[in-house]
């Protein structure tokens, strides 16, 4: 079903400590499944984790003496306590800690709580995480909650093209309300900087500076009586148009470039 309990997320160290504390303590193998596969999905989830042999877990530090205790990750730069990680893992592991609290408190005698059916809404499921993490969360996400359907929103142009296979829709605000776009234009094998310039950002590919002297160029190549100063700065603005990156291949752009300085060379001098 779907939970729509209003709590404050739980804590994903307090549910770390409680999985472990129960698969010690009953010692039962679904007790123990479910502490390892939920470490499992958060190494998974979580970059530079990879295993979760990675999660360390301190038993509490005796009065008087200072060591470590809760639960530490392994990551290439040391261990560090899960409370200091950054604020993309923090963000991650909040929602994903509240989610699987859910699962486990509705399904306490599954194996794997986690593949049992729920709906999850998730509100900028993109906000704080790296580029690459946007692009493989889709597909971590239906890994690891099979039955789960996730209804999200995002402004990331990673994620619209990462769930292209899915449902999406376009939400558009509009003087009154809101319009809804449930079939937007497919952007199937599109590249990053399409996605952005289509209806479903609908941003020009240009800075604002960039995008200001083209629009200055196609205001001067549109005057029916242009002056002499409209011709002479027209031309600095086209040959500055020819300077613009392709979005080629690096390769395939260096020969644009050569195609482009040869045609330069057969116009002749420019004023």
């Amino acid at each position: 079903g779907l939970f729509s309990e209003q709590r404050d997320l739980v804590d994903a160290e307090e549910l770390i400590l409680q999985l472990d504390y129960a698969a010690l303590k009953r010692g039962t193998k679904v007790a123990r499944r479910q502490r390892d596969t939920f470490l499992d999905m958060l190494a998974s989830m979580l970059p530079d984790v990879e295993s979760r042999k990675n999660f360390v877990i301190h038993g509490p530090s005796p009065i008087g003496r200072r060591q470590k205790s809760g639960v530490f990750v392994k990551v290439p730069y040391g261990e560090v306590h899960i409370r200091q990680l950054s604020f993309g893992y923090q963000t991650m592991l909040g929602w994903l800690a509240d989610m699987a609290w859910r699962l486990f408190s509705h399904y306490p005698n599954s194996t794997n709580p986690m593949h049992e059916p729920a709906i999850v809404l998730v509100d900028e499921v993109d906000l704080h995480l790296h580029p690459r993490w946007q692009r493989e969360l889709p597909q971590l996400l239906a890994k690891h909650f099979p039955a789960v359907q996730f209804i999200a929103t995002a402004h990331s142009p990673l994620m619209a093209q990462a769930s292209i296979n899915r449902n999406l829709a376009v939400v558009q605000p509009t003087d009154e309300t809101v319009r809804i776009i449930n079939e937007p234009d497919v952007v199937e094998n599109w590249r990053i900087d399409q996605v952005v310039t289509s209806d479903l950002f609908g941003l020009v590919p240009w800075s604002p500076d960039v995008q200001a002297k083209l629009a200055e160029q196609g205001r001067l190549a549109m005057k029916s009586r242009p002056t002499a100063a409209d011709k002479s700065k027209l031309k600095k603005l086209e040959r500055y148009a020819m300077t613009l990156p392709t979005g080629l291949p690096p390769e395939l752009e260096n020969a644009v470039d050569i195609i482009r300085r040869a045609a330069n060379a057969l116009q002749g001098p420019q004023a």
